[in-house]
C-alpha cells in the first residue's frame, strides 16, 4: 500500500553572535641622544675608550681621559602596552671621520643594559641605555670625528 502525505513544512531557527574590537596603544621605538666618547687626549699607544650603558667612561693604552667628565650614551625607548619585543644592536663597526680631514676611528662592541635577547613582555614604556667602544690610534690627530652613518638597533613587536 502506498500512502502520501502532502503538507506543507514550516521551520525557523534564530541564532545571535556579537562584534567586538580591541584597540591596542601604538607600538614604536625611537632613540633619544647620541654615544658620545667626550673629550681625551693620545699617547705614544693605541688605546680604546668605553661609554658603558651606564653613561661611565674607562680607557685603555695611551688614551687619557678629561676630568669629571661622563659619556654620552643613547637610549633605546620602546612606546607601547603588553607587546612582547625583542631588540638587537648592530654587531658590525661604524667609522668615525674627523671633520675636515681624512682621519677615522672605530667605533664597535655596541652593548644594552640589560641585554635584550629575547622576547620580553612589557606593560609600560622602557628605556635601554646603549654604550659603545672607540679604539684610538697612537697619536690620533685631533679634532671633531663623527659617523656619516648611523648603527642600527632593530625592535621587533610581536
Amino acid at each position: 500500500m502506498l500512502s502520501l502525505i502532502t503538507g506543507t513544512l514550516f521551520g525557523q531557527g534564530t541564532s545571535s553572535a556579537t562584534a567586538s574590537a580591541t584597540i591596542v596603544t601604538s607600538v614604536g621605538a625611537e632613540k633619544s641622544g647620541d654615544i658620545n666618547f667626550g673629550h681625551f687626549s693620545t699617547g705614544y699607544t693605541q688605546g680604546t675608550i668605553v661609554v658603558g650603558s651606564d653613561g661611565v667612561r674607562t680607557s685603555t693604552g695611551g688614551v687619557k681621559l678629561s676630568t669629571n667628565e661622563n659619556g654620552a650614551i643613547t637610549f633605546i625607548n620602546i612606546i607601547g602596552s603588553s607587546f612582547v619585543y625583542d631588540i638587537t644592536v648592530q654587531t658590525d663597526p661604524v667609522i668615525i671621520n674627523r671633520i675636515a680631514g681624512t682621519e677615522s676611528m672605530k667605533v664597535n662592541l655596541f652593548r644594552m643594559m640589560p641585554p635584550v635577547t629575547k622576547n620580553v613582555p612589557d606593560t609600560d614604556n622602557t628605556s635601554f641605555p646603549i654604550g659603545a667602544s672607540l679604539t684610538v690610534g697612537a697619536f690620533q690627530t685631533g679634532g671633531y670625528y663623527t659617523s656619516k652613518l648611523p648603527f642600527s638597533i632593530t625592535v621587533n613587536f610581536n
